[in-house]
């Protein structure tokens, strides 16, 4: 009993497992990987910030609290917890379309939406349903994240500009710059492109200086010793100086209108997280929890939800900063919270002066790599499909908005799985010559079909969403035939799976065939639906089902009766 406890406990706590065995010279490179990580992280966390709409401190907050908690629950060692471009924009997106009564209800919301997000993330764990992430297939997520990438360069555009008072979706914020153009701010412009070029020159030249750090840092400067903010360079303003209070948010609001948005947080992040973590792994050969990773998440979200933050996830570009600079463990992160906190105790009045238009430029330069335009055709190459279903996915984020866009994704991908087991391909399979293997004739015409013998192999399972299909399919194949068919063989290789409607059609079909005089056959069945056939009486129409049945062995054994 105690030892299912420590056990138990352990495998909850994975810092209990990795801190038994942490070595001290991994020490030195921890503290260095989280100061530095701190310095790219404070820069981002801001500009985020800005993103869902709230003060500069509640991006802080969330990384702060993130990296914290990660530190416990986490098996990556180099993931780093704590606000991303994706989830910032799709929460700031949806609730900013929402009528809230003040702002104190809007930070209230976006609180509530990460502790949803994060209970979405411990229900799936303790339901073992990490399968849910799966709902978001490749193509949907890429062109997910390339309408979102759009979606947020064009946010940030005006503030690039110095326009001020843009709202609205995507073409909304395009028109208002178009109308508004004239109200363009020069010295604005100069400030927000001079720091785009100096971040790319960096992220190319000086990959491990922090340079969004040294960017906030001189534009301080910039702004304190000169007159620019009276030539209409807006500023961030007062930051506070106090770290969060945490406590359930006080909200009057149905919280059901954030359901939805909290449900899809959970899967991006879970996604996103998940595909870091299994890079990592893999790359310096240690173990990831995907179970326990649902937890991470999960006390993640919710202690950032409870500590004035918002839905939060593991940050790519930080992440492969973060491995880049050597960290060893999670405890990288810590050293990371420590800075962030230290910088929010002691700094934040520094941060006054901080141009908006930095703020825009750092976030345009960190979503470059939402533009997986390679990716995008590639997926074009091995699916037109699934290419359309992407285009259609990135097309929706930016004509009805970012939760809408990928729940039509979702949507489109059900569809497209559905129509594809529902019309799984029929080959027509023919002898390979001067062997005993069989063949798609459709591909290769060379392979011979049998005399009075018609081999037939189902590509997809048999179940109810396409059995009845799969029997039509068949009886039609047989009826076009211009020999006249005597044994009909069903090839099972590739129909591993078969349920209660697909016995039935089964069964069907080999009543049909009898009244037709046609004897019909069985090869290659699997383990799993030999035994539901079996269960299902299905054996008094083709013998004792066996696992080396070939159909060659069939063949053989009937010739002679034909």
């Amino acid at each position: 009993m105690n030892f299912n406890l420590k056990q138990n406990i352990t495998s909850l706590l994975p810092i209990i497992r990795w801190g038994r065995s942490y070595d001290r010279n991994w020490l030195r490179p921890d503290i260095i990987a989280g100061i530095t990580l701190g310095a790219f992280t404070i820069p981002e966390a801001v500009a985020y910030a800005s993103l869902v709409g709230l003060p500069p401190e509640m991006g802080l907050y969330a990384a702060m609290i993130g990296l914290g908690v990660y530190l416990f629950f986490g098996t990556s060692r180099q993931l780093s917890m704590g606000p991303t471009a994706d989830v910032s924009i799709l929460v700031g997106a949806t609730l900013g379309g929402l009528a809230l009564a003040s702002f104190t209800e809007y930070a209230a919301l976006a609180a509530i939406t990460a502790i949803l997000t994060g209970i979405f993330a411990l229900f799936s764990r303790i339901l073992r349903m990490g399968f849910l992430v799966k709902l978001i297939s490749k193509p949907v997520l890429k062109g997910f994240l390339i309408g979102v990438g759009f979606y947020i360069a064009v946010s940030q555009l005006p503030k690039l500009f110095g326009i001020h008072g843009a709202s609205g979706g995507f073409f909304e914020r395009i028109w208002f710059i178009i109308i508004n153009f004239a109200h363009f701010n020069l010295p604005s412009f100069i400030i927000g492109v001079s720091g785009i070029l100096f971040l790319l020159i960096v992220r190319e030249k000086f990959k491990k200086v922090p340079g969004a750090l040294i960017l906030i840092i001189a534009s301080i400067i910039l702004m304190s010793v000169t007159n620019l903010a009276s030539l209409g360079v807006s500023v961030l303003g007062k930051m506070s100086s106090q770290l969060p209070t945490f406590g359930v948010p006080n909200l009057a609001t149905d919280i059901s209108t954030v359901i939805p948005l909290a449900f899809a947080c959970f899967l991006i992040t879970y996604i996103e997280g998940m595909s870091l973590a299994k890079m990592f792994s893999k790359k310096h050969e240690y173990s990831i929890d995907s179970n326990q990773e649902l937890v991470a998440l999960g006390a993640s979200n919710i202690a950032a939800g409870l500590g004035q933050g918002f839905p939060i996830g593991a940050s790519m570009s930080r992440s492969l900063e973060n491995d880049e600079i050597n960290a060893k463990t999670p405890l990288s992160g810590a050293f990371s919270a420590v800075t962030i906190a230290i910088v929010i105790l002691f700094l934040s009045g520094l941060l006054f002066n901080l141009p908006q238009t930095i703020l825009a430029s750092i976030v345009l330069v960190a979503i470059i790599g939402l533009f997986d335009i390679s990716g995008l055709i590639r997926i074009y190459h091995l699916s037109k499909r699934e290419f359309a279903i992407a285009l259609i996915t990135l097309f929706s984020v930016l004509v009805f908005g970012i939760l809408q866009g990928i729940i039509i994704g979702v949507i489109l991908s059900f569809i497209d799985l559905i129509e594809r087991i529902y019309n799984p391909k029929i080959a027509i399979l023919g002898q390979i010559s001067n062997s005993n293997k069989f063949g798609d004739i459709e591909r290769h015409p060379e392979n011979k079909q049998l005399p009075g013998i018609l081999v037939i192999r189902v590509d997809g399972c048999q179940i109810f969403a396409s059995a009845e299909k799969i029997k039509e399919s068949i009886i039609k194949v047989v009826r076009s035939q211009k020999n006249p068919v005597k044994l009909l063989i069903l090839d099972f290789k590739s129909s591993p799976i078969i349920d209660v409607t697909g016995a039935e059609q089964l069964e069907e079909l080999c009543e049909e065939m009898d009244d037709k005089g046609i004897n019909v056959k069985l090869a290659h069945v699997s383990g799993q639906s030999r035994d539901f056939m079996r269960s299902a009486g299905l054996e008094k129409y083709f013998g004792i089902l066996k696992a080396d049945t070939h159909i060659h062995d069939i063949i053989d054994e009937f010739r002679p009766l034909y």
